[in-house]
């Protein structure tokens, strides 16, 4: 194996390795462990395009990057996601990571079964630009997430506080409803997105998905 796969396989093993320290950034109270969240998923994402760099500039790639590379791109946007579900400072209904979610296991799964049948599946147009929007989501959100942190540190009567009141307590009615809406909304996009996208795999596979075993 080339140092040039060697080189695109660390940078997508260390992708993986940096999701439980994110997921323990995000949950953090203090500006210092947002920020760090912050800085890691930049990392991961710098990552995810640099691996992909190598392997197309020197035109190699190998089965276990194939596999990996994008297991380590759902298993850190499905932590975020995760995450912000689960934070009471945000909007972010679970059903709607449910749908990312789903959509995730879905094509992981497809990508098993036909790396084991030697029909690798390349990555759809819809795949994509998912992926670039639920990228853009997370960065959003987490820069909101730090903005609120640095704002409560300077207004620590507001620590306890949840929900929309802090926001518009921090940003007024007009600013903090439409910042506390975001979230959802942009959450809500990488959703149906995430629906068209198993939809055009579906359709490209459905051939091999309906296949009969012989």
């Amino acid at each position: 194996m080339s140092n040039n796969i060697h080189i695109a396989n660390l940078l997508t093993t260390l992708r993986v390795v940096i999701v439980p320290f994110f997921i323990f950034a995000v949950f953090g109270m203090s500006v210092f462990s947002k920020a760090v969240a912050l800085v890691l998923f930049g990392l991961a994402s710098l990552s995810d395009y640099f691996d992909g760099y190598f392997a197309r500039k020197y035109n190699r790639q190998s089965k276990f990057g194939e596999f990996l590379d994008p297991l380590a791109d759902k298993l850190i946007v499905g932590g975020a996601f995760i995450s912000f579900a689960i934070l009471p400072d945000l909007l972010v209904p679970l059903w709607l990571i449910a749908i990312i979610l789903s959509r995730e296991l879905f094509v992981t799964l497809l990508r098993v079964a036909a790396i084991r049948k030697n029909r690798p599946i390349t990555t759809e147009f819809s795949g994509k630009v998912k992926t670039a929007v639920q990228m853009s989501t997370i960065i959003v959100i987490l820069v909101l997430l730090l903005l609120k942190r640095i704002l409560i540190a300077k207004e620590m009567s507001l620590m306890l506080q949840r929900g929309p009141d802090v926001w518009v307590e921090l940003f007024g009615a007009t600013a903090g409803l439409f910042l506390y809406c975001i979230p959802p909304v942009l959450t809500a996009v990488s959703a149906l997105l995430a629906l068209v996208s198993m939809a055009q795999y579906i359709g490209k596979n459905w051939a091999f998905l309906t296949r009969k075993k012989s």
